[in-house]
C-alpha cells in the first residue's frame, strides 16, 4: 500500500468494479496527485494534490512556473518521484524526488548516476522493498 499524508492511495484486495464513493475511497484513499497547466497562458504543467471528497486542491511547493513538473508518483508518505525539465537536467525531462511538505527536490541522479539520460525520463512508478 502506498500512502500520502497517511491516506491510502492504492489498496490491495479491493473491487476494481466498485461504483460508490465509499468504494472509491477504499481503492484510492482521500487524495490524488495530478498535473495541470499553470494557467491559460502558462502551459507549464504543475503537480497538485487533490481530494476526492471536494474541489479543494493544493499546489505542491516544489513546483516552479519556469519548468514542467509532471507524472508524480508517491514514494513513501512525504515524497513523490516526478519528471521535470527544470534547469540542470541531463536530458529534456529527468526524474526527481520531491518532498510534498518542504518542497525540497533532488535529482534521482544523486542516488543512481545512470538513471537520467540524454532522452526524456517520464512516467515513473515506485515499489518499496
Amino acid at each position: 500500500m502506498l500512502t500520502i499524508n497517511n491516506s491510502k492511495l492504492i489498496a490491495d484486495n479491493t473491487d476494481p468494479n466498485a461504483n460508490t464513493n465509499d468504494d472509491a475511497n477504499e481503492v484510492f484513499g482521500e487524495e490524488m496527485l495530478y498535473d495541470q497547466a499553470g494557467s491559460s497562458t502558462d502551459h507549464h504543467d504543475q503537480v497538485y494534490l487533490g481530494y476526492f471528497a471536494n474541489s479543494t486542491r493544493t499546489r505542491l511547493p516544489f513546483n516552479n512556473n519556469n519548468a514542467e513538473y509532471a507524472d508524480a508518483y508517491p514514494c513513501g508518505t512525504e515524497n513523490v518521484i516526478l519528471s521535470s525539465n527544470r534547469s540542470g537536467t541531463v536530458g529534456g525531462y529527468d526524474w526527481y524526488v520531491a518532498n510534498i511538505t518542504s518542497g525540497a527536490i533532488y535529482s534521482l541522479s544523486s542516488y543512481n548516476t545512470g538513471i537520467n539520460s540524454s532522452v526524456d525520463e517520464l512516467g515513473s512508478a515506485y515499489t518499496p522493498n
